[in-house]
Order: structure tokens, then C-alpha cells, then sequence
């Protein structure tokens, strides 16, 4: 399993693995192959970094497990870990909602014309969309 991370996030790559937490070698979760994977599918370094994000929480969901230690002077120890599901799928969600409001273009050209009216006549090439325009 190859493991790389530069701190600047020069590469694709790289934000992936900022966006996932996934930055410390010892603690890999994803290997150099299975992201360039992702962002070949989905080329949206958010998108790729949320579907990794759900299958993580897959993952977490599986082993989840909830449990209360009763203590004989009335304390008690609880261990909770379905909360790492859920924390992995709102950080998913999160990812996600931010790759569908990024526009995917802007305005890149304009032909400045005003008519003696003082209206607006001029001509604009491209417009401002997001993926959520795409999809509906």
C-alpha cells in the first residue's frame, strides 16, 4: 500500500487526503491507488473525497458496537462507536453539498454595450452554473 501526502496540496491527490483526515502514514486508510481511483471516477477532488468519506463509514458501521460498564459505587464507563459512522457520513454530506454548489463556470468574456437608455445590451459569454443546475 503506497502512502504519499505533501502539506502544500499540490496534487489532487493530496486534498483528497486533507479533505478524509487520511494524512498520517502510520494510519493510512487509503492507499495511493484506491484515490487515484476515485478521482478517476469522479473528478471532483469533493465528490471523491465524500464517496471515500461513505465508504469509510461502511466500514465503521460494521464494527460498530455500544456497550455501558456498570461500576459497583454507582459510576458507570460507556463506549460508544456508532459514533464513527455517523461523523464519517455528516463529513460526507458536508463534502458533498460544498462539490454541488461550486460553480463550474464563470463569465469570461463580456461585449461592454449600454444603449443611450442607460440599458444593459451587452453580450455575455458563459455563465455562472453549479452541479445542482446539472442535475435538475
Amino acid at each position: 500500500m503506497s502512502f504519499s501526502y505533501d502539506t502544500a496540496l499540490g496534487t489532487a491527490r493530496d486534498r483528497v487526503r486533507f479533505y478524509t483526515t487520511d494524512t498520517v502514514q502510520s494510519g493510512a486508510i487509503f492507499s495511493d491507488e484506491e484515490i487515484n481511483g476515485l478521482l478517476s471516477v469522479w473528478t471532483d477532488e469533493l465528490l471523491a473525497a465524500a464517496y471515500a468519506l461513505r465508504n469509510r463509514a461502511v466500514y465503521f458501521a460494521a464494527r460498530s458496537i455500544s456497550f455501558r460498564i456498570e461500576a459497583g459505587s454507582g459510576g458507570s464507563v460507556q463506549v460508544d462507536r456508532k459514533i464513527l459512522p455517523r461523523f464519517y457520513m455528516e463529513l460526507a454530506d458536508t463534502l458533498e453539498r460544498r462539490a454541488m454548489t461550486t460553480p463550474g463556470e464563470f463569465i469570461d468574456s463580456v461585449a461592454f454595450h449600454v444603449d443611450a437608455f442607460g440599458r444593459d445590451q451587452s453580450e455575455y459569454i458563459g455563465e455562472n452554473i453549479s452541479l445542482i443546475d446539472l442535475l435538475e
